[in-house]
């Protein structure tokens, strides 16, 4: 998607109102401009496109540039640059058919 201000908004707008449930992982991939610089024009985008009371569930991945939104209580910390990586990550996801509507 786009990065300014209104698309990210707006996107984020419709995809907590449209595809967000309970259990979901909502992610921004392109956050920060690196690892240890925020773009806040995507940050304003996101933090205007969610409900504040979802805002303490946003998160920002360390040594990547993706913000998560994902309801569940996560040990978090400040960034504090420079940081040096001390791990990696894997992501694994599963496609499933949707049943038809009755």
């Amino acid at each position: 998607g786009d990065h300014h201000y209104e698309h990210v908004r707006n996107d984020t707008e419709k995809t907590i109102r449209y595809l967000a449930h309970e259990d979901s992982v909502i992610v921004w991939h392109d956050y920060a401009y690196h690892p240890e610089e925020v773009r806040f024009e995507v940050l304003a985008g996101i933090l205007d496109g969610t409900d504040p009371a979802l805002h303490e569930d946003l998160y920002h991945v360390s040594q990547t540039k993706c913000a998560i939104l994902l309801k569940k209580d996560l040990k978090g910390k400040f960034l504090d640059p420079p940081e040096e990586p001390g791990e990696f990550y894997e992501v694994k996801m599963n496609r499933k058919t949707i049943p038809p509507k009755k």
